[in-house]
This record gives C-alpha cells, structure tokens and sequence, in this order.
C-alpha cells in the first residue's frame, strides 16, 4: 500500500516547485488540478452540470474546452458560485485519484506517492491521504511569484488568495509545513530533507485508503 502524501499551499507559495524538486527525485506525483482539467473538459456530466449553473459560454462552441478565465471572472467575485463549481469538479476529482492511485498499486509501486492539491482542505482530499505538507510564503513573495507567471493583476491576486482557506489554518490542519522564503537552493534542500522523511514513513490507517476498495 503506498503512503499517500498531499502537498497544498496557496496561490504563489510553490507548491508546484515542491512537487517538481520531488518529481525529480523519483516521486511519483499526481495532480488533482490536472485531473480537474482533464475531467472538465471530457466529462459529459460535469460538462452538463456546469453549463446548467454557469451557462452555454462556459464551454467553447468549437473546441468544446471549458473556458476558464470566463468561468474565473463569475467564482472569484463570488463565494457562492464558487463553492457551486467545487461541488461540481471536487467529488468526481476525489474519485479519479483514488483510481489513479490504485492502479499504480496494482501496477507495483511502491513507497510514497504525491498528491498535489491547491484545494486540499477544502476539497476534503485531506482526508482520503496518509500526511499533509503545506508551502507557505509571506504575502509579498507569494504576490510576486503570481504577478511575474501571469497576467492577473495584484486585485485580482488578492481575490484568489482570499478565496482560499487562510494560510494559519492550512498550518494548523497539516502535519509538516516548508518555508519558501529564500532562494530555489535553499527550497531544494529543505524538500531533499522531507523526501527522507516521507521515505520512512507508512500508512497511517486503512480508513484513508477505504475508498479505494
């Protein structure tokens, strides 16, 4: 049985560089933001969900891929529809790493396996894994780090961020947390530091694994 390992953090705390320095020593790493991509786009009943909710514009009329930015611009200014749309793409999300994660059992891996998740907590992804590690960085960095990669502005940064569970909180509910204040070496070193310890550590119990049965 693999340990099951999620890292979260919010918008701008490196959580993906985490993910990729631990990639790059052989972790194996899912994506849950990926999955919810790959799902909203070829899935006939989130597809069909999401146009009841948010309309025929969700979707492209030729390629038929959701168009994300439209559909960020109505959930980011509303709490509502955001929780709307997670209650849309989170369940069946849920359901895809549960899937991927047994089958890469079956396929033989062995150890830990990463499960990247922005949304952790508030997905309740926390609770079908083993541990939670949570990036974080102060305010400035993590505003900076997005502002650089993206167009959005620092208004529509700090909407993003406040849409997200409170950095205290995600450090309260987690069981390991990495500072990502410094330079990308500094980073390195800490997450090389964790990938000992993630190596040593075993499943905690069945009941986290209970819905992959």
């Amino acid at each position: 049985m693999l340990t099951r390992i999620g890292v979260t953090g919010g918008i701008g705390s490196g959580k993906s560089e985490v993910c990729s320095i631990l990639s790059s020593l052989g972790v194996t790493v899912l994506s849950a933001d990926l999955i919810a991509r790959q799902l909203s786009d070829s899935d006939p009943d989130i597809r069909k969900k999401i146009i009841s909710a948010f309309g025929d514009r969700s979707y492209d009329a030729n390629t038929g891929i959701l168009r994300r930015e439209y559909i960020a611009s109505i959930v980011f200014d509303n709490a509502g529809k955001l929780r709307l749309l997670n209650s849309i793409v989170h369940p069946p999300v849920l359901d895809a790493v549960d899937r991927e994660i047994r089958q890469l059992e079956k396929n033989g891996l062995t150890g830990y396996i990463v499960v990247e998740a922005p949304l952790m907590f508030e997905s309740r992804l926390n609770k079908r894994l083993d541990y939670v590690l949570t990036v974080a960085a102060d305010e400035p960095h993590r505003i900076e780090r997005v502002r650089l990669r993206s167009h959005l502005t620092e208004a529509q940064i700090r909407s993003r961020m406040e849409s997200q569970i409170p950095p205290d909180e995600a450090a309260a509910a987690s069981d390991f947390i990495v500072h990502n204040d410094a330079s990308l070496d500094e980073l390195r070193k800490k997450v090389v530091f964790f990938h000992t310890i993630f190596s040593a550590l075993k499943p905690q119990t069945a009941k986290n694994h209970e819905h992959t049965r």
